[in-house]
């Protein structure tokens, strides 16, 4: 059963926190999304399998979008820990940095 425990202050959003009564304590899983999904275009696109080149159809209304609406950020986090403590803070913490800057950097 998942449940919620609270949430967390990370970067300028508020991340969602629950607990699985299946999961170990030691289990901390986090979802990812991009700050504003809206803003993906979402239909059919054509890639060149050798120069990995993607093309859109004809009529493809491609939306605009910066950086920012590309960030990915923690949306919620399922764990084993039953409440949102400080122990719990201090593991979870440099786990977000770490996935966010892995899932952030310019390439």
């Amino acid at each position: 059963m998942i449940n919620p425990i609270g949430e967390l202050d990370f970067k300028d959003i508020k991340v969602k926190v629950y607990h699985d009564s299946t999961s170990d304590k030691n289990n901390i899983e986090c979802i990812w999304q991009m700050r504003n999904p809206e803003t993906s275009y979402t239909g059919i696109v054509y890639m060149n399998n050798v120069t990995g080149k993607i093309s859109y159809p004809k009529d493809a209304i491609i939306p605009k979008q910066t950086d920012r609406d590309r960030e990915l950020l923690s949306k919620a986090v399922v764990t084993g820990y039953e409440s949102v403590d400080e122990n719990f803070i201090a593991i979870l913490l440099p786990k977000l940095e770490e996935g966010y800057k892995m899932r952030n950097r310019k390439q």
